[in-house]
């Protein structure tokens, strides 16, 4: 996808609560609105929960509402993650979220926080952007990064589904709990 040409469709996942700081998110946007105004890109809020109302607010204020969108509780969350063109994680901390392993099965390009059990499930970088610096700026400039550059995304999403079939498929997992378990029983 090409910056001026194509449109790019930008998610976040998640219950609206403060640990997973949408409101970054949203501010993301409003920084590539007002400093890449002739991206064609669309950001999709998916989930609900206890923030929703102020959010939505935040979304007012900065003036977002035309690219900012609340989709509420999703059904079909594999096919949501298969129609964007990347998913955002900017919580403030995260063990191993569900959502980057599904990100990664459907090779849906991921831009999140280094943050908990994130830096090692993206392989420090190799399978999707991670950002340290956790302002609305560094996300936003890690969006228009893989937004202009194809080959970037390309290898991540390559090297994401080799490392999550590799080490993190439900064979891999049920051999690892075995051996818990047995040295548990020894």
């Amino acid at each position: 996808m090409e910056p001026n040409t194509s449109s790019c469709r930008v998610g976040i996942a998640g219950r609206l609560v403060p640990v997973k700081r949408v409101d970054i998110f949203i501010k993301a946007a409003a920084e590539l609105l007002n400093t890449r105004p002739e991206l064609n890109i669309s950001f999709h809020i998916f989930g609900d929960g206890p923030l929703r109302t102020e959010l939505a607010m935040l979304n007012k204020k900065l003036n977002t509402e035309k690219m900012v969108h609340f989709e509420g509780h999703c059904e079909n969350m594999q096919q949501e993650l298969l129609d964007l063109d990347m998913l955002v994680i900017t919580s403030d901390h995260e063990g191993l979220p569900m959502i980057l392993l599904e990100a990664m099965v459907l090779q849906t390009p991921i831009i999140a926080h280094a943050v908990g059990g994130i830096p090692r499930l993206l392989d420090q970088g190799k399978c999707g952007a991670l950002v340290s610096d956790h302002q609305p700026s560094a996300y936003a400039e890690a969006i228009y990064q893989l937004i202009k550059n194809s080959k970037t995304r390309k290898n991540i999403v390559d090297n994401a589904l080799t490392r999550v079939t590799t080490f993190y498929s439900s064979e891999k997992n049920a051999t690892a709990y075995h051996t818990v378990y047995r040295s548990l029983v020894a």
